[in-house]
């Protein structure tokens, strides 16, 4: 059995080349002011860049501080980071991004915080003072979240966080696809304290994360912990049962008295209903193909190499 470390650092990157050494650099830097004791866990999410070969040379200089995972392709953020925490030695992990929008600077106070208040679990609460589509898109989605789900998600809460044994422990013992570790963790009901921080612009590069898999990663959230969209059938067929039997009286008044087409009439009725077959036979289809995901019971991801 591998002897336990005090902390981890995990860190998923795609594309960083241009944020990797730096990144790397600052995060060493400030574990040394607290501790020797840490490690470095880098998880390259199939880049297309030259982020792998950088990280060769960083392992070079970093030797046993710093450990890395190529996977075969891009598998995404969140099985990046699931990977991470499932290869990490540390008695305590830390997770954040390796754009260096999440400062190093703050390893420091977050592991301080974690140990003198004695919890599970500290995350950090961005403060944004910028304008950004991304950002304004998620502050919808964790309005619908926390309005649809039993789980509450504060505003602004990324995986800009630092956990005990005990979180990693509950998290590898997870069995589930299409992992939404933001939902999951709160889920577990650890004791938590919120700490706030300046978000900070891309410095460089561009972000990674197309507005594609925005929805992507929104509707694994949404798709794993609202029951919202299973009830909404239900909902529906209500509202329309109750607007038809309002209206029956009114539709047979006009076709038996006034010069109403039938034909016009059954035409946007039938349309309208195969609009609601078609939206809850998609509704009922993701959740069978979620089923399906882990019946097949593949692998998370591949790991191509390993440093």
């Amino acid at each position: 059995m591998k002897k336990k470390i005090e902390l981890s650092v995990i860190s998923p990157c795609y594309n960083e080349e241009d944020n990797i050494v730096e990144f790397v650099n600052r995060v060493y830097d400030n574990l040394n002011k607290f501790t020797q004791d840490f490690e470095i866990v880098l998880v390259d999410d199939g880049s297309t860049d030259n982020t792998w070969v950088l990280i060769k040379g960083l392992k070079k200089k970093f030797k046993g501080k710093l450990k890395a995972f190529q996977f075969d392709r891009n598998f995404g953020h969140q099985k990046a980071l699931l990977c991470g925490i499932r290869k990490a030695l540390g008695k305590n992990v830390l997770t954040m991004d390796s754009d260096l929008q999440h400062p190093p600077e703050l390893i420091p106070k977050l592991y301080n915080e974690l140990k003198k208040n004695n919890i599970d679990l500290v995350s950090c609460e961005r403060k944004i003072n910028f304008l950004s589509i991304k950002y304004t898109l998620s502050k919808f989605f964790y309005y619908f979240f926390n309005a649809t789900s039993n789980i509450k998600i504060k505003n602004n809460i990324s995986d800009f966080k630092i956990f005990n044994r005990k979180v990693v422990n509950n998290i590898i013992n997870l069995n589930e696809k299409n992992i939404f570790l933001r939902g999951v963790i709160p889920w577990f009901g650890h004791r938590e304290k919120l700490i706030q921080y300046n978000l900070e612009k891309r410095k460089k590069g561009s972000s990674k994360i197309s507005l594609l898999k925005q929805f992507s990663f929104a509707f694994d959230g949404i798709f794993n912990f609202s029951k919202l969209p299973r009830k909404l059938p239900l909902y529906f067929s209500l509202i329309f049962l109750i607007l038809f039997i309002i209206c029956l009286p009114f539709i047979i008044y006009e076709i038996i008295y006034k010069d109403i087409s039938v034909f016009t009439f059954f035409y946007t009725f039938i349309s309208f209903v195969l609009f609601l077959i078609f939206l809850f036979m998609s509704i009922i289809t993701e959740y069978l193909g979620r089923i399906l995901d882990n019946l097949n019971n593949r692998p998370d991801y591949i790991i191509k190499s390993e440093l």
